[in-house]
């Protein structure tokens, strides 16, 4: 069951209707009738199902119900915050406070994020504390925190969560109307989906930001497969941009106040910049930039490098 409840909860996530039902027939109980009344029951033991019919509920427009399945795992009227069910599956809980905002449940929401803060306070891993900064920044409206929640799902290798704390700063300062800060979220949001073939994902973050008039960008037309491991091809939008700034001789720190990202991501893209580049210092990257420059800019010669920033003093 927990097998099958992982598949439809990825064949959700890619928004395969038809290997999600696959999954659910497969763990259907002889005597019900309902796949879904069969994930709402089987929600206590294998919340993975629960949360699966919580994505499809959402993408068939009905966020009460996707609410509804997850409130079937946690109750806030049950003292459910330091059980073993949520400890093991503390992921699972920003997207429940997430779905509860969006059906205006707040009880529901608050009771996530006190969950979060638990199973942080016990367990002071890179996962439960992006959770909990996740869930709390969630029900306080603040993309601050949220970004710092991406910042720890990077050093867990938890794309999805990553997509989705990414997705939800992205909102955030949509609702604040920076517009800008909106962009370079969704931006990065829009190429972890594209990396995990999470299709319901990138469909429901570029509809909540067109609300706010962010539109998604040359990222979601890239090409999402067959990107080569190294060389300047294989660079991301984001990291291109890094590139861009470094070639202007801007240290990390005047990076990520030019991204309105924290210094810790501008390290790690500059890190994997430098791996898919073969560079030994922000000094080679930078004449990987101008040189391109130079081939691919009209009336850019190599004489105009003197008007660049000095890359050579900056920090890394």
């Amino acid at each position: 069951m927990f097998v099958h409840g992982v598949g439809a909860l990825i064949a959700a996530h890619r928004d395969d209707r038809a290997a999600f039902d696959r999954h659910v027939r497969a763990i259907q109980n002889p005597d019900t009738p309902s796949g879904e009344a069969s994930g709402i029951r089987a929600a206590s033991e294998f919340p993975e199902l629960n949360l699966a019919w919580a994505v499809i509920a959402e993408r068939d427009g009905d966020a009460m119900g996707a609410g509804d399945h997850l409130r079937a795992v946690l109750d806030p009227d049950r003292d459910l915050e330091f059980s073993g069910l949520i400890a093991c599956n503390h992921w699972w809980l920003p997207e429940t406070a997430r779905l509860a905002l969006a059906a205006g449940d707040l009880t529901t929401a608050h009771a996530a994020a006190r969950a979060s803060a638990s199973v942080a306070e016990r367990d002071h891993s890179p996962s439960t504390r992006a959770a909990a900064e996740h869930s709390h920044g969630l029900v306080d409206r603040d993309p601050s925190r949220v970004l710092a929640a991406a910042d720890l799902y990077r050093q867990t290798g938890l794309s999805l969560m990553l997509g989705q704390a990414l997705e939800n700063a992205a909102v955030l300062f949509g609702e604040r109307a920076d517009a800008k800060a909106a962009r370079a979220a969704l931006a990065e949001t829009l190429e972890v989906y594209a990396g995990i073939g999470a299709h319901w994902d990138t469909r429901r973050a570029t509809t909540r930001l067109r609300a706010h008039g962010i539109r998604r960008g040359p990222v979601g037309q890239r090409r999402q497969h067959g990107r080569p491991a190294n060389g300047w091809d294989a660079l991301t939008p984001t990291e291109v941009r890094i590139a861009e700034l470094v070639a202007r001789g801007l240290s990390n720190p005047d990076i990520a106040a030019e991204l309105l990202q924290s210094r810790r991501t501008v390290e790690h893209h500059v890190s994997r910049v430098l791996v898919k580049l073969d560079a030994r210092s922000r000094v080679e990257i930078a004449r990987e930039v101008l040189e391109r420059q130079s081939a691919t800019t009209p009336g850019f010669s190599p004489a105009q490098r003197g008007s660049q920033s000095s890359p050579t003093t900056a920090q890394t």
